[in-house]
């Protein structure tokens, strides 16, 4: 690649990751215009357009990276995650067959194929007549029952689980849209329900609160990121009956960064359930198997896991990390990959790609390992522990209200005293998720926040809204939604 082509596309990805989406464009269309080609301009181009809202262009920028590279997986795999996002699942699966062939047959591939095909068996299902959402059916048993809806984006991991156990109680309809969506049907199901509840403080919540008529009563959860972008300071909060939170410290961010707005809604805090039947306890012991599950990317800290890696080495040859997961971020991969033999670890390290059978995974794992600068609970730590597996974690803010101490670890020194520590209780470890992380709690305290936000549900809110509301900016100043986003 010639070298000025090079500095743009650097400078474009910082841009990039700055949120500059429109300033990354430029730098990868004037790599395009002497070199049309470029694969990886097309890709970032691409990229850069999803973001900006101009779809058709980003399809045909990866369209245009897969013409000239038929085996470039970035451009495959943001194609199809582009088009399934926003609902177009016909193209999808369009663009999936016809670029198969050249991209290599890997357990990403196939999770893609899965993925597919789980969407389309949902748009059968609406095609049938359930555009209001997917119906549980009548409640197994309940003196009381309410009508409640489930209203959820492409993220769908946290809510299902929920969804299926307060099914057993109330009348139940779930609906699963693309980030961008049709407002009508979520004013269906609000029309039918007594109370819906918002899975994350996102975009959905934000046109959804600006635009509906409220005819029930609203809860909305915010799991993380939602705390540290500037969503909740657009939502119009009279539509929110009660804001639920996940952990004590997401609630001390977000009063943080968002002052008053407990004076717009009401603010309840539920710990995450684990459902404990999926995990069976095995009491285990030390040994030398270390275990990392998940993505890899700036969250996860994974320039901290490799030098933890690095020292405990030092002390004993014998101990190897077991990766399960995939790079999200080409900067972190070439860092990765770098480090990984400046350092001396690649008998040390061992990648195992995308794992789908996790539990098969961790059954000869001996530590669970977790290096986030931010987590709002970690469910794979909680998963493992609930295994029997010590988990080793580092000490984000909050770590301390929500694992024991004697798990956590500021430095690498401590990193490397905690795995060659004797002490290793796998009972206390899934005691610990059971006593404060049961799933049966967490729907009891769901089911009983449901009930009193029914019973004590304001008021619709007065006239159109939208003009002129104010809303909460991080750092309390007032400003407009139609000034930040153009809704009308």
């Amino acid at each position: 690649m010639h070298p000025e082509h090079k500095t743009l596309i650097l400078e474009g990805e910082e841009h990039f990751l700055a949120r500059n989406y429109a300033k990354a464009l430029t730098c990868f269309e004037q790599v395009l215009a002497s070199d049309p080609a470029n694969v990886q301009a097309l890709n970032d181009a691409g990229l850069a357009l999803a973001e900006l809202d101009r779809l058709s262009e980003a399809v045909q920028h990866f369209e245009a990276a897969l013409q000239a590279d038929p085996a470039c997986e970035r451009a495959y795999y943001n194609l199809v995650d582009l088009l399934i996002r926003h609902g177009h699942l016909d193209l999808a699966v369009e663009a999936y067959v016809r670029f198969y062939d050249g991209i290599p047959d890997t357990e990403r591939k196939q999770r893609y194929e899965r993925d597919l095909r789980a969407a389309l068996q949902q748009e059968v299902r609406h095609a049938a007549g359930q555009e209001g959402g997917v119906d549980f059916g009548p409640p197994a048993a309940s003196s009381h029952p309410l009508k409640v809806a489930f209203v959820c984006g492409p993220d769908t991991a946290f809510i299902t689980d929920l969804e299926q156990q307060i099914a057993r109680r109330h009348h139940v309809r779930a609906l699963h849209v693309p980030q961008k969506a049709d407002l009508g049907p979520i004013q269906d199901v609000m029309d039918w329900a007594d109370v819906v509840w918002f899975e994350w403080c996102d975009a959905l919540l934000i046109e959804a609160s600006r635009k509906l008529t409220k005819t029930s009563a609203v809860v909305c959860r915010l799991h993380s990121y939602e705390a540290l972008s500037d969503a909740p300071g657009y939502v119009r909060w009279d539509f929110v009956d009660t804001l639920v939170l996940v952990a004590p410290h997401m609630h001390r961010i977000l009063t943080q960064r968002f002052p008053g707005i407990e004076r717009r809604t009401h603010v309840a805090v539920i710990p995450n359930g684990v459902d404990l039947a999926r995990y069976p306890f095995k009491q285990r012991a030390p040994g030398f198997d270390l275990a990392y599950v998940g993505y890899i990317n700036h969250k996860k800290n994974p320039a901290l896991l490799l030098q933890c890696m690095h020292a405990l080495v030092q002390q004993d040859a014998r101990y190897r990390l077991h990766v399960a997961g995939v790079h999200q971020e080409p900067r972190y991969e070439v860092y990765w990959n770098h480090m990984v033999k400046a350092l001396g670890l690649e008998q040390h390290v061992i990648m195992h790609g995308w794992v789908d059978d996790v539990a098969a995974f961790l059954e000869d794992k001996h530590y669970l390992v977790s290096t986030s600068v931010h987590e709002s609970f970690g469910y794979g730590i909680a998963e493992a522990m609930a295994r029997g597996i010590k988990p080793v974690i580092h000490h984000f803010m909050g770590a301390d209200e929500l694992y024991p101490e004697a798990t956590l670890f500021r430095t690498v020194a401590e990193f490397v005293r905690l795995i060659q520590e004797p002490a290793y209780d796998s009972a206390a470890y899934r005691r610990h998720v059971e006593t404060h992380y049961a799933l049966t709690d967490q729907v009891d305290r769901v089911d009983a926040l449901l009930a009193a936000v029914v019973s004590s549900s304001r008021p619709a809110p007065s006239g159109d809204g939208a003009a002129g509301a104010e809303v909460v900016a991080p750092g309390g100043a007032a400003s407009s939604v139609r000034t930040a986003f153009g809704y009308e």
